[in-house]
């Protein structure tokens, strides 16, 4: 019988160390003459310090014995061990995209230190070894892309060691200063890890910004910032201490303890510095290498931004597209929307610059009605649907606790009443209400995140995430998750089954966080790409809704109830338009118009819900 064969390394330093190994392992009794021949076989050639130069041995054994396959299998696992094996080298090429003053890489192999200016890690892809150490001196900063999709921003006096760099494992050690990073998304054997001395931040795929500081009693502090996804956030020295920081939330760790999640003001988004990060990781892109870059900014910031009738962020903003012509529509609460066409040139930078006036209805609305003292007052939510016998049928169910009973109805008012965003907002709450006295939902939710990532089509993706939004929206009150699942069902499937209706709800949610811009864009948009759909009477009459009730723009919600009484007669808004044109009419002093469609409205419903506040305006302006 023939063993296996075993390859000479020709290594003469590690040969002599298996002699001498082999030399001191005690054998049995040599009793067996097979096992003497090996021996000496074996020793003689270690003593010349070879081995046959054909690299194999072969031995023939009849009657082989425990003593055999023992001496075999220390041979073997001698040259494994002591045969120097070569570090494999990082599968990733890491590229620094962005270069302000100079930064230092340390090789852990190495004794030097390289110092790089801008021009020269622009021009260079820089190889990151396992152990490398990368910093930003003072007044310092870079964008490094490293990998496929993912990017990140370290800021000034930082520093980072890649404990891990390959494409299963990164992880990276923050000892000073902070990073922002967009990470593309992890596959299940894959990590990217951030670690500080107190804790360490797990990712899936996120953008986020980790920073570690010194206090003034010279502890150290983390501070996580979740900006897309979700971290898992916990203390290294006390892991029951342990927080899942989702989107829109940040926390804070200490060596054993952490603070409670809290939630994150829209002003304390970097805005700009996540959008160049996104700008980074597409630069490679095949699709887009004809294209160019818009460098978009307003005063005040934080406008909503369309391009080409799709959302695309708020200001400022960094983002690159197809060259050609575009059309860009900002908007903000309160001020006049700003519409402008640009040229994009490939391998360019177009500027927009916006600068934001007062819209001048609100002024001329507020002057008048002094003037002429009309005693236009906003009503409450509630009035609109108040006197519904349904609603008091349900508010008595929730008085006994029949909330099976209450939701019902209340979600038949939500879907079939003709209300505005501002009742909607009252009975979503109560709905919330009930469906929290009925059952928790955390199961739900992850049994449908988990059906989100194993759908095979995107009409099944969209569908999930659409029930998703809903749980997360109508029983759970958490209106942003809602937005999130919205926002990614319109990304991934913008022309699928649920996007006409995920597009009215996602304004709805962004109105209930009173995210007012959104609301706005979001219901245009709609408008503009599904102009014959359904709930085009009701998105139309919720953005003048907001134009008239929020932004006391009475000019723009005049035009917009005048176009939905045009064209849809029969409409179940038919009615309330006509009230609230008529108030609208009234507040820019429009007196003789304001008679004209409160008359109408009680010559079409005498007995409606606004018969009375009609017949008290039009005596008040007589």
């Amino acid at each position: 019988m023939k063993t296996d064969k075993i390859n000479n390394q020709e290594q003469e330093p590690y040969i002599r160390v298996m002699h001498d190994m082999l030399k001191r392992v005690k054998v049995p009794e040599k009793n067996d003459p097979q096992w003497s021949v090996l021996e000496t076989n074996i020793f003689t050639d270690l003593g010349q310090n070879k081995l046959p130069k054909t690299g194999k041995m072969f031995f023939t054994l009849r009657q082989a014995s425990f003593v055999s396959y023992f001496a075999i299998s220390i041979i073997i696992v001698a040259v494994f061990f002591f045969y120097p094996h070569k570090e494999v080298k990082s599968d990733l090429c890491a590229r620094f995209r962005s270069v302000h003053g100079t930064i230092t890489i340390s090789s852990k192999n190495k004794k030097t230190t390289d110092t790089l200016s801008s021009v020269q890690a622009i021009k260079n892809a820089i190889r990151i070894e396992k152990g490398a150490t990368v910093a930003a001196l003072d007044n310092s900063s870079f964008i490094i892309t490293i990998d496929s999709g993912s990017a990140m921003e370290v800021s000034n006096n930082s520093r980072l060691t890649f404990e891990e760099f390959d494409s299963k494992r990164i992880i990276i050690n923050l000892s000073r200063g902070s990073i922002l990073a967009k990470v593309s998304k992890r596959t299940p054997d894959q990590q990217f890890i951030v670690n500080t001395l107190p804790a360490s931040c797990i990712v899936v795929g996120t953008i986020f910004k980790v920073e570690i500081f010194t206090q003034p009693d010279s502890t150290l502090k983390t501070n996580l910032v979740v900006y897309e996804g979700k971290v898992k956030f916990y203390c290294k020295n006390n892991q029951q201490q342990t927080r899942y920081v989702a989107a829109g939330q940040s926390c804070s760790a200490y060596i054993k303890n952490m603070d409670a999640t809290r939630a994150v003001s829209e002003p304390e988004t970097p805005l700009k510095q996540i959008s160049t990060l996104e700008l980074m990781t597409n630069t490679g892109n095949c699709a887009i290498k004809q294209s160019g870059i818009i460098d978009i900014s307003s005063r005040p910031d934080n406008a909503m931004v369309m391009l080409d009738d799709s959302i695309i962020g708020k200001t400022p903003l960094l983002i690159r597209k197809p060259a050609g012509s575009h059309k860009i529509t900002i908007v903000k609460a309160g001020y006049a929307t700003i519409e402008k066409n640009i040229a994009v040139r490939m391998d360019s930078t177009s500027m927009i610059s916006a600068e934001f006036t007062k819209s001048t209805s609100q002024n001329n609305g507020t002057s008048t009605r002094e003037t002429i003292n009309i005693p236009i007052v906003k009503l409450s939510p509630e009035s609109t649907f108040v006197t519904l016998p349904d609603y008091v049928e349900a508010m008595i169910q929730l008085t006994i606790g029949e909330y099976q009973k209450a939701l019902g109805i209340l979600e038949s008012i939500k879907e079939n009443q003709p209300i505005d965003l501002k009742s909607r907002m009252v009975l979503i709450s109560k709905i919330n209400n009930c469906y929290a006295k009925i059952g928790n939902f955390s199961r739900v939710i992850d049994d449908l995140s988990n059906k989100i990532e194993k759908a095979s089509t995107d009409d099944e993706k969209g569908q999930y995430l659409w029930e998703l939004a809903n749980v997360q929206s109508n029983c759970m009150g958490d209106f942003h998750s809602a937005e999130l699942s919205l926002n990614k069902l319109i990304e991934t499937n913008p022309w699928g089954k649920r996007t006409r209706e995920a597009f009215c709800k996602l304004a709805e949610v962004q109105y209930m966080q009173d995210k007012l811009d959104d609301a706005v864009a979001t219901y245009k948009v709609f408008l503009q790409r599904f102009p014959d759909d359904f709930d085009r009477d009701r998105s139309l009459f919720s953005l003048a809704c907001i134009m008239d009730y929020d932004l006391n723009n009475y000019t723009e919600a005049l035009k917009l109830y005048t176009k939905l009484i045009e064209t849809s007669p029969n409409g179940k808004y038919y009615k309330s338009a006509i009230f609230n044109r008529a108030d609208c009419s009234a507040k820019i002093g429009k007196i003789s118009e304001a008679r004209v469609y409160y008359k109408k409205y009680l010559a079409l419903d005498p007995q409606g819900i606004w018969s009375s506040v009609c017949a008290e305006r039009l005596k008040a302006i007589r």
